[in-house]
């Protein structure tokens, strides 16, 4: 008699990758991050500036046109 061998439910589970993605919406910076961009409607801060600075991040992200448009609101300081 052959002796039992452990099956795959006893396998261990392929790792998962511990790096951001590179494009899309996960590749955005979080909203509290240093490299997001930010819009709090001061009237030093130009949202054309705001919005330039937001699509540059966006276009090196490969956002398409429509997740610019679902995520930006993201970035604008809601308090004010």
């Amino acid at each position: 008699m052959r002796p039992r061998t452990m099956t795959a439910a006893f396998a261990t589970p392929a790792p998962v990758p511990a790096f951001a993605p590179t494009y899309g919406v996960g590749a955005m910076p979080s909203m509290q991050s240093r490299l997001a961009p930010h819009f709090t409607s001061n009237v030093d801060q130009l949202i054309e500036d705001f919005l330039e600075e937001y699509e540059e991040l966006a276009d090196k992200c490969s956002l398409t046109s429509l997740q610019k448009v679902e995520t930006v609101i993201q970035y604008v300081d809601r308090s004010q």
